[in-house]
């Protein structure tokens, strides 16, 4: 029956006088069946994206660079302050 597979090396039995259930290889010393190949391995991959389909990201304001929060915004509004006073100065 092994040969025919209808039982396997891993299938359990137990007989009265046996302490717990064996695996059959073991009770008849068959040697271990050698494991199964390893799947092949998949390819990752990688959906293509075409630029004229991209989506725009927002830009993104310059890290503060050590300085507090506060005293970066007050920094920002203080530069567009100077833009617009010059702005005004030119027209």
């Amino acid at each position: 029956m092994l040969g025919t597979g209808a039982i396997n090396h891993s299938d359990m039995v137990w007989s009265m006088g046996m302490k717990d259930w064996t695996p059959v290889g073991t009770l008849l010393g068959l040697p271990q069946p050698p494991a199964p190949p390893a799947p092949p391995p998949t390819a990752k991959v990688v959906p293509r994206t075409s630029p004229q389909h991209s989506t725009p990201q927002p830009p993104t304001l310059p890290s503060p660079g050590g300085i507090g929060r506060v005293a970066y915004l007050l920094s920002t509004i203080g530069v567009a302050f100077l833009i617009g006073v010059i702005a005004a100065a030119i027209r």
